[in-house]
C-alpha cells in the first residue's frame, strides 16, 4: 500500500512537471524575441535608458556644495552634548528559559 501511494505521487510530479514544460514552450509570447546581432547591440528601450543615465550623470557631477558653512566660527562653536553609550556585559539567562525551575 506505501509503495502505490508513492508511486502515485511520483506520477503525479511527473504529469505536473510534463504540463509546465509544455505550457512554458507553447504559451504565447506577448513580447518578439530578441534577437543580438553583436554584442554591443541594444534595444531602443536600453539605449534610452543609457542616455536618461548619462543625463543624471551630468547633473550630479554639475552639483557644487558650498562648504563655507564648515568655517564658519560660529558653526565651529557648537558643541556636542550627546551622551557617550557605554556597553556593559549581560549576564546571561538560563540556557533553557522553558525548563521548569528546579
Amino acid at each position: 500500500m506505501k509503495r502505490q501511494n508513492i508511486l502515485a505521487v511520483i506520477f503525479i510530479v511527473i504529469i505536473l512537471l510534463i504540463g509546465y514544460v509544455w505550457y512554458a514552450y507553447t504559451k504565447p509570447s506577448s513580447k518578439p524575441p530578441v534577437i543580438a546581432t553583436s554584442p554591443y547591440s541594444f534595444s531602443q528601450e536600453q539605449e534610452l535608458l543609457g542616455e536618461e543615465f548619462l543625463q543624471m550623470l551630468n547633473i550630479l557631477s554639475s552639483i557644487h556644495l558650498d562648504t563655507t558653512l564648515f568655517d564658519d566660527p560660529i558653526f565651529n562653536e557648537l558643541v556636542d552634548f550627546s551622551a557617550e553609550i557605554v556597553f556593559t556585559p549581560i549576564e546571561p539567562g538560563r540556557a533553557n528559559p522553558f525548563a521548569p525551575f528546579e
